[in-house]
């Protein structure tokens, strides 16, 4: 079943996921955050997340939500979600988990200073 809240798809009935969506409705601290590894990386790959319909925007913002830190810990888990959704970008060579480790990389540092 997929989140409503982000898109994201799990095994089992979604009532609370990693977004903030929990029985319904998105908690408050699903709030957009501007700033962050998230907008970094759509800078980088910037029709990935124009393709709608994937989570990637609700994504994008977890991970500004997420911060430097808890994103450089959840790289694994970051790079495994665009790999998911990458059959429906047009964007040949996204794919690899190793290009995508690199922008993942790159949008962390932009935000580090």
């Amino acid at each position: 079943m997929q989140c409503p809240g982000c898109g994201i798809e799990s095994k089992a009935t979604v009532k609370l996921c990693r977004c903030g969506y929990s029985q319904g409705k998105l908690s408050k601290s699903t709030a957009k955050v501007q700033e962050g590894p998230g907008t970094e990386l759509e800078k980088l790959i910037p029709g990935v997340f124009k393709t709608g319909g994937c989570g990637c925007q609700a994504y994008r913002d977890q991970m500004n939500r997420w911060g430097v830190t808890e994103c450089r810990e959840r790289r694994t888990e970051i790079i495994d979600y665009l790999q998911s959704q990458a059959a429906r970008w047009k964007v040949p060579g996204f794919v690899s988990r190793p290009v995508l480790g690199v922008m993942i990389d790159k949008a962390i540092k932009a935000c580090d200073g």
